[in-house]
């Protein structure tokens, strides 16, 4: 019973999103400091603060292992938060666990920034990551971070720049503005996102650019020619649409993917580390990740 009541306080810590989502969306987020992993969670690592076009750029090391392996890691968070503490659990067991290199990006977030900005920025790093990095890449997010990994992985391959080795998705979010009619009836299944919120996170982040740009909504991009992928999602997710949505379109391509289906647990799952399905997740992601 103990070990329950504390997977249940940490999804209640954790769910304050859709009350984030429903209330107006903060200015100057953007701009506070940006929160850094706790001792524990850095048990075996190093972490060393980069800086690229002003922004921070946080690399995890493994102390004992290297696999010469590279992972650019990009957040969720309705393009509208910072790193959160799960996701630091997350990246820091990835470096752990495989001993990748794993580079976790503050990219530009609303309401200061639209407009493409995001993807903008991630594609100017990845071209000089892999301008000072010899090792092959996986681009990996979770929600918003896997939709701006979709269309930064687009915007490459139109620019006839060298792609990652692999794309690591995490719950994604593809249609900023939710417009499959399916999402509203998992609304009430899901006790962390709305659709309401969604679609105005969504519309700050598209900014003043047409709504079908894949750039700010990647649901709408070109899935050709794409690294191959694995996704994770779950049947008790509003933007589990999204990753149904995206298989479809993966298989009628024919495209190189592997689905992660997980059944009854809340959006991002993989971030909560005490719950048993993240733990079994992760086993995977990380058998994924040692592949490379």
């Amino acid at each position: 019973m103990s070990f329950m009541n504390d997977v249940m306080n940490v999804i209640l810590k954790v769910s304050h999103m859709k009350d984030i989502q429903n209330k107006k969306f903060e200015s100057g987020i953007d701009k506070m400091m940006l929160r850094k992993p706790k001792a524990k969670q850095l048990k075996g690592l190093t972490l060393v603060d980069d800086e690229f076009q002003g922004r921070t750029v946080s690399h995890l090391i493994n102390d004992y292992i290297n696999k010469n392996l590279d992972i650019i890691y990009l957040h969720g968070g309705c393009y509208a938060l910072q790193m959160q503490s799960g996701h630091w659990n997350l990246t820091c067991s990835i470096a752990r666990e495989t001993g990748a290199n794993v580079y976790v990006i503050d990219y530009p977030l609303i309401p200061e920034h639209s407009d493409g900005e995001a993807s903008e920025y991630v594609l100017s790093y990845y071209r000089h990551h892999i301008e000072t990095s010899d090792n092959p890449v996986i681009l990996m997010g979770d929600s918003a971070g896997a939709g701006l990994a979709i269309s930064a992985t687009m915007m490459m391959r139109d620019a006839e720049i060298k792609a990652p080795e692999r794309l690591i998705l995490l719950s994604p979010y593809l249609d900023t503005l939710c417009t499959d009619s399916r999402q509203i009836e998992y609304q009430k299944r899901d006790s962390f996102l709305s659709v309401e919120g969604l679609r105005k996170a969504g519309r700050l982040y598209i900014g003043k650019l047409d709504d079908d740009d894949f750039r700010v909504n990647p649901i709408h991009g070109d899935f050709r020619d794409l690294p191959p992928m694995i996704i994770f999602t779950s049947d008790r997710d509003i933007l589990h649409v999204d990753s149904l949505r995206l298989v479809e379109i993966l298989d009628s391509l024919n495209a190189e993917y592997e689905l992660y289906e997980e059944h009854d647990v809340m959006h991002d799952w993989l971030i909560i580390e005490q719950l048993p399905e993240a733990i079994e997740a992760t086993k995977v992601l990380y058998r994924y990740i040692q592949t490379i």
